[in-house]
Order: structure tokens, then sequence, then C-alpha cells
């Protein structure tokens, strides 16, 4: 595997250099040399938007809880630099669906479009997702009412402290 491929270059900032240290060790392993060029977070962000890089190291961050959130990301009217898909992912299948889920008020329907949406970007590989964050939150079993939600959003309205019985 990897032979005869000819070297890549991986575009980051000192942020992700360790993890892309990683990432260039795993595909060593199978043959497959990867260069890896750090930049200036500014540069990076230019580049990027400016499809000036085949592959890069950045993240996103959902900030509101619906899948549109990340599935705007690979719609072909938001190319960067006017638009959030730095990948320059074309699909017209993907494009027609992610325009149908939009109009769509259905839960049910929405979910089965974005299963879809989810599936065409699996085939075609236009990223390759390293990981999700996982958040673990410790508690005093004296707290009350403290939730979790998709969003990881910390929402202390309905929280309570009980005080200690004497």
């Amino acid at each position: 595997m990897g032979k005869d491929l000819p070297e890549i270059t991986l575009h980051t900032t000192d942020n992700y250099l360790e993890q892309t240290e990683f990432i260039q060790s795993q595909l060593a392993e199978n043959n497959i040399k990867v260069n890896i060029s750090v930049d200036k977070p500014v540069v990076l962000r230019q580049a990027v938007a400016a499809c000036e890089y085949n592959l890069f190291k950045k993240s996103w961050v959902g900030d509101y809880a619906d899948e549109e959130n990340f599935m705007h990301l690979f719609y072909s009217k938001n190319f960067a630099p006017v638009g959030s898909n730095y990948t320059h992912y074309k699909n017209p299948e993907f494009d027609v669906l992610y325009e149908k889920v939009l109009r769509e008020q259905n839960r049910e329907v929405k979910n089965a479009l974005y299963q879809q949406m989810d599936q065409m970007l699996i085939d075609d590989a236009p990223i390759v997702p390293l990981y999700y964050d996982q958040i673990i939150r410790l508690v005093h079993k004296n707290i009350k009412n403290l939730t979790t939600n998709p969003m990881n959003l910390l929402n202390l309205k309905l929280v309570k402290k009980e005080l200690k019985k004497e």
C-alpha cells in the first residue's frame, strides 16, 4: 500500500503539529510519505479559503444543534472563499438533497435525507474525520438538575444545590 505514491504535503499550524506528526507516522507504516508544513494561522486560513492546499488540518465545531450545521460545509454553492466549503466538494445529488432538506419540515423525512447525504460524504470522502470531542462532567451528589445536551452548552438555570440536612 502506498508504493509509488508521491509525497503528500499536509498543511497545519503549531496547534495541530502533534496530531499531524501522529498522522504522518501512521501513514508511513503504509509507505505513504507525508511532509508537514507548519504555517502561521492567518496564512493557513487564507490559503485554505483560496483553495491553495490539497491537504490541510482544520477543525469544525457545531454552533447550533442541527445536522445542517455540518452539511452546509459540503454544499457546492458554499465554495470558499465566499462560503465554508473549504474542500470544494461538489456532488450535484448532494446539492439537491441539501436544498430539499432546507425546505423540509417533517423531522423523520429530514433525518432520512441527512442519512443519505451523510452516506454520500462517507463514500466520496472529501474529509477524514479524526475524532469527536467527548465531554466529561464530574458533579457532586448534592447538585441537582444539571443536564447535558447535544451542543454541550452549560445551562445552569434549573440547577440547584441541596443543602446538607442536619
